[in-house]
């Protein structure tokens, strides 16, 4: 079977991806992340879970706002476990951005902290395995591509 692949921008048109205008995409990505790797929303003994297919979520050039941390986990019931025990899964996944020019995130792909969420990780990864962020930035760190500095 193919692994899935997800536009996170297609997924909400309406948002805006200007880097002066502070949408939030939190919500969002986590659901597209949940999505690709099978889990149900982190930490809620309720939550359906399916299988690990993995894939891509691809970023357009622009500027995501976050209020929290993106968590990368496959977080699932322990089988015959006491209800609400739960136990990490291995899973991979993929982000893929677009590169820019050096210092400038106007065509690039950036992931940035909103309101009171800063000097936080932007993307927590538990029980990853085969993990891959190409050409995402977070201002002020380089991921993998350019360096942007914070305004």
């Amino acid at each position: 079977m193919a692994r899935k692949w997800i536009d996170v921008a297609a997924l909400a048109p309406r948002l805006n991806r200007d880097a002066n205008t502070e949408n939030d995409w939190t919500a969002v990505i986590q659901k597209a992340v949940d999505d690709l790797i099978g889990s149900g929303p982190a930490f809620d003994p309720e939550a359906p879970v399916g299988p690990p297919l993995g894939g891509t979520l691809y970023f357009r050039p622009g500027v995501y706002w976050i209020r929290e941390p993106i968590r990368l986990m496959r977080f699932l019931p322990v089988p015959g476990g006491r209800w609400g025990e739960h136990q990490y899964e291995p899973f991979s996944i993929e982000l893929v951005g677009e590169a820019g020019a050096e210092g400038f995130v106007g065509h690039a792909s950036a992931i940035k902290a909103m309101g009171k969420f800063t000097g936080g990780p932007a993307i927590i990864i538990q029980g990853g395995q085969g993990v891959r962020l190409r050409n995402l930035v977070s201002p002020g760190v380089k991921i993998r591509g350019p360096l942007v500095k914070s305004a």
